[in-house]
């Protein structure tokens, strides 16, 4: 019987004011299972924002031992709201959540090369120096 809602267990950022214009660039929302970033800014004069939200999931809810969120844990998500205050718009940049998926599976590819590397030198050279 309870109303949908999200538990935030952190809100926080600032904000200025000028001439109608409300600018924010260092918003934080932490959920348990989602961490939000957010910048942008709203006019009060005209009712518009333009805001970007990145959201990111959170691994797993009970830590290292509980199960997985999938591939896009930790993968910001851009989330783009512009339009007036009464109908706002949503969108999502896809091609930035494709490029940074690609860049994690390389960036996890170049560590376990480097790895296997380090290794098989740190072998030779003990090898050289007879350590």
């Amino acid at each position: 019987d309870e109303p949908a809602k999200t538990d935030f267990t952190e809100l926080k950022g600032t904000a200025t004011a000028r001439n109608g214009l409300i600018e924010n660039r260092d918003l934080v929302l932490q959920s348990p299972l989602l961490r939000v970033d957010g910048a942008g800014n709203a006019n009060l004069v005209n009712e518009q924002v333009d805001y970007l939200i990145k959201a990111k999931l959170v691994a797993s809810l009970k830590g290292e031992g509980g199960s997985s969120m999938g591939k896009l844990a930790g993968v910001p998500i851009p989330i783009r709201v512009t339009g007036n205050f009464n109908q706002p718009k949503y969108s999502v940049d896809l091609k930035q959540i494709l490029t940074e998926t690609q860049k994690a599976k390389i960036d996890e590819k170049k560590k376990q090369l480097e790895d296997k590397y380090r290794n098989k030198l740190q072998d030779k050279l003990k090898g050289l120096f007879g350590k």
